[in-house]
């Protein structure tokens, strides 16, 4: 399966519920087309724009995140058939970027119910690599060596999916590595567990610079959509 990353920001004119309305409508619609199998979106929606993201780095500059992934044959790529009715969809309601990318899940939260809201939060970052490593070796640190250290120490997160960039579309500037998405199934688990501890905290932050170029990420506190899962 393809995966097709595509990140919208809302024009200034619209407002906020009107965006979010226009984009769960007409993505809504776009997921029952042939070729899509996996259809979810991340909006800054009242609830999660309600939780304090305490001293997050850089405020993300999107305000919608979606995720598509098509079946293997659909088209020339993910950006074509399937991928690009659901591209057309987002891009009429906001200005888009768009990315191929692989898509893995590392922990997966039971129960989804297809066309509802997930319950809680997601912790949604943007993510460039740390200026001493190319693709391969920044993808590799994350799955291999940041991956383990997420799950000991987010110890609210009931849900990691890591989305790592492999190339910009045309039209697209490059630039970003990977999204992290980052679920908590209440509020409160990520307010009292985002880190097991102090020491916790220490050992993440640590990590995370040694891949991440962390003064160049955003990240938004966003409510989660499964319009076809």
């Amino acid at each position: 399966m393809g995966h097709l990353q595509i990140l919208v920001t809302r024009r200034e004119a619209m407002p906020a519920d009107d965006f979010n309305s226009a984009l769960r409508l007409g993505l809504g619609e776009a997921a029952h087309r042939e070729g899509v199998e996996r259809l979810v979106l991340h909006l800054i929606d009242e609830e999660a724009a309600a939780v304090g993201a305490g001293a997050l780095a850089n405020p993300a500059s999107f305000h919608a995140l979606v995720g598509v992934g098509v079946a293997d044959g659909a088209g020339a790529g993910p950006e074509q058939g399937a991928g690009e009715a659901v591209l057309e969809v987002a891009c009429a309601v906001g200005d888009c970027h768009a990315y191929r990318a692989d898509y893995r899940v590392i922990r997966e939260h039971e129960g989804v119910s297809t066309g509802e809201r997930t319950p809680g939060v997601v912790m949604a970052s943007l993510v460039r690599r740390a200026p001493a490593l190319d693709p391969g070796a920044f993808d590799a640190y994350w799955q291999e060596r940041h991956a383990p250290l997420a799950l000991a120490h987010h110890v609210g997160m009931w849900d990691y999916r890591q989305i790592s960039v492999r190339e910009a579309l045309p039209g697209t500037p490059p630039g970003w590595d990977g999204v992290a998405l980052m679920g908590f199934r209440t509020v409160r688990d990520f307010e009292t567990g985002l880190f097991d501890s102090d020491a916790g905290r220490k050992t993440i932050m640590a990590d995370t610079e040694r891949f991440l170029a962390l003064d160049r990420g955003e990240t938004a506190m966003m409510g989660e959509y499964w319009l076809r899962a």
